[in-house]
């Protein structure tokens, strides 16, 4: 064991099975050695712990005392280094593994994204989580626990959490946003402008909003009471309001090329006032984990 002394790991062998012989067996050693260290610990604490019979060992009192008092100590150290042990090696098996984590609005471009991965940054095993479709104010802890313990290694989204000493945030460039309607409440000659204050407004995070700049409605101006904010789970729930007319929603490059080829009854309106509103996605890693190949990866993700 990494975490305790041989003779604290002998000793509870020993008495597990009250057999050196057994012990040893279970210790891949010979007995010989086994016993010494524990006569070396008898020593140590001043009694004798063990009566060594013909044909067999036995606990004394002392033996069964020390014995009852370590045991719980000695099962947390064992689980402690099973962890240890499975995470050392989960980060052997996956040095190679390129595991990305999203909350659904980006879905569209991973495999393009995973093309190039396999091409050109030579990961041997790629995957997507997307389990990230969780209530606004613990997906942060949830992505941030992710990284730390190495179930993802890198998470893209469009929200903006705040620093963390470990985990570093690498922003990509703005992309311009457009308001997708279904053409069932569409009126003819509608723009953007107009239409973003007749419907509510459906996202499915709501911290998407902090992100978006030159988005002046989102500070609830006097003249646009009428400004309503639904937040839904995840993208499925914003289409699903989107189809049914109950809804508007704003949408990202990407979003916009997924939308279009799930359903064609939904129309995207440019907004005609400039600046028009714009987001950026950014994305999460580990900073020791920010080198080569994956900053250049990174780059294709969020740029």
């Amino acid at each position: 064991m990494i975490f305790c002394s041989k003779q604290l790991k002998y000793f509870m062998e020993s008495a597990k099975k009250e057999s050196f012989t057994l012990a040893a067996d279970t210790l891949c050693i010979t007995p010989s050695p086994l016993s010494r260290l524990v006569y070396q610990l008898e020593q140590r604490v001043g009694c004798q712990l063990f009566e060594r019979l013909p044909g067999k060992t036995k606990l004394t009192e002392e033996g069964k005392a020390l014995y009852q008092e370590l045991l719980p100590c000695y099962e947390r150290i064992q689980k402690v280094e099973d962890n240890w042990n499975c995470r050392q090696n989960y980060k052997l098996s996956n040095r190679d593994k390129l595991v990305i984590g999203t909350s659904g609005e980006y879905v569209n471009k991973i495999s393009t994204v995973v093309k190039r991965a396999v091409q050109r940054y030579h990961y041997r095993d790629i995957c997507i989580i997307n389990n990230f479709l969780i209530d606004d104010l613990i997906r942060q802890d949830a992505v941030f626990s992710s990284l730390m313990k190495g179930d993802i290694t890198v998470y893209v989204t469009t929200e903006c959490y705040p620093d963390n000493d470990d985990i570093i945030r690498i922003d990509g460039a703005y992309q311009i946003l457009s308001l997708a309607v279904s053409n069932d409440i569409l009126e003819p000659g509608s723009h953007a402008d107009e239409v973003i204050y007749t419907f509510p407004l459906v996202q499915h995070n709501s911290a998407f909003l902090k992100q978006c700049d030159n988005f002046m409605p989102l500070n609830y101006p006097p003249e646009y009471p009428n400004l309503a904010l639904l937040t839904v789970p995840d993208f499925i729930n914003r289409l699903d309001l989107i189809k049914a007319g109950i809804a508007i929603s704003l949408m990202t490059p990407n979003e916009i090329r997924y939308s279009a080829h799930i359903d064609k009854n939904i129309a995207f309106l440019d907004f005609e006032s400039r600046p028009a509103p714009s987001v950026r996605y950014c994305a999460y890693t580990l900073r020791n984990k920010y080198k080569e190949p994956l900053n250049s990866l990174i780059s294709d993700l969020i740029f």
